[in-house]
């Protein structure tokens, strides 16, 4: 029997079978249905949803085909994958343990995932998707460098891209990405003195509005090239780049 599942429902406006996707997606990914369970009926999830039943039929469809979700004839959607941060813990741990020796391998997958959440945001990102972006912006231009706030608000404007995105692995690989590289963020600088992420302070706010305003504007192949001007020059100019 699955467990009463409660879903916020959706705005009117945006009642539209992706956000139920996403909003289903979350709700697996919280650990609020675990890998087996079934999921509730497409009456109960429209209700929840404040959308129709077709709707929430698109969007099973859609999970179906991801191979989230497990579709019978007669019966009820069954989880079928696990989309938990749990399930991320081996790849944070492997970052962890092996940081000095795979520092580029790591920015070369951030350079991979990010470019790609980057213009997957530029296609699909909301209006509370862009007012995310912009806030972490302004914290960004507000945080003084180097600081703990200053890496702070740098994460919060790349995991705000990569949820844009709306791709639920996308976003999680980013996620697991930047908590591994936060927990040995502190670096020896020339002089001795601790840093937070030198490579990045310089950058600053105008690096980052550069990737936020054609993600605001939908200019897709711009998301593209600034994602990834920012990423090369951060992982080229790091003290760690070549070592």
């Amino acid at each position: 029997m699955a467990r009463s599942l409660v879903l916020e429902q959706l705005p009117r406006e945006q009642s539209r079978h992706q956000l139920v996707v996403q909003r289903l997606r979350d709700a697996i990914a919280q650990g609020h249905l675990a890998v087996g369970e079934r999921l509730p009926s497409e009456r109960e999830l429209g209700e929840q949803l404040g959308v129709s039943r077709t709707i929430v039929r698109e969007a099973i469809r859609v999970l179906a085909a991801q191979g989230i979700l497990t579709v019978r004839q007669g019966r009820r959607a069954v989880v079928d994958a696990d989309l938990s941060t749990a399930s991320l813990r081996p790849i944070r741990q492997l970052i962890a343990d092996t940081a000095r020796e795979t520092f580029g391998d790591v920015m070369d997958a951030r350079l991979i995932l990010e470019v790609a959440s980057a213009e997957r945001a530029a296609r699909r990102a909301t209006l509370d998707d862009i007012a995310a972006m912009a806030e972490a912006l302004e914290h960004l231009r507000t945080v003084q460098a180097p600081s703990a706030p200053a890496d702070s608000a740098h994460a919060a404007f790349h995991r705000a891209v990569a949820r844009a995105s709306h791709n639920l692995f996308l976003e999680r690989m980013v996620d697991s990405l930047l908590d591994a590289q936060s927990a040995g963020q502190r670096w020896e600088t020339p002089h001795g003195e601790d840093a937070m992420d030198i490579a990045l302070l310089p950058l600053g706010y105008e690096a980052h509005a550069k990737i936020f305003r054609p993600i605001r504007d939908h200019r897709v192949a711009a998301a593209r090239r600034a994602m990834h001007e920012h990423l090369s020059t951060t992982f080229h100019r790091h003290p760690r780049a070549g070592h």
